[in-house]
């Protein structure tokens, strides 16, 4: 089981990574919809947490939730997780 620190290290690495922001760039508060992901980029988020942690993450989670923040994002991850 991953807690909270290890799931954001790793969200925000992947975002970091696929949209090339800074790591520095990246908060809590920070909403998904405002990094501009197209929908390969969500794709990729969502296999990558697949493969990292052996949940599946529903498109409806981020059409249902466009303000998302990252924060929010790892914790409903961590929530998966149990």
């Amino acid at each position: 089981m991953s807690n909270f620190q290890d799931v954001w290290t790793n969200i925000v690495n992947l975002i970091a990574d696929v949209k090339d922001v800074a790591v520095d760039d990246l908060s809590a508060e920070t909403m998904l919809r405002t990094l501009e992901l197209d929908s390969l980029d969500y794709v990729e988020m969502m296999v990558a947490i697949k493969r990292n942690y052996g949940i599946t993450l529903e498109a409806e989670l981020f059409i249902n939730n466009p303000d998302i923040t990252l924060a929010a994002l790892c914790q409903h991850i961590c929530e998966q997780l149990g």
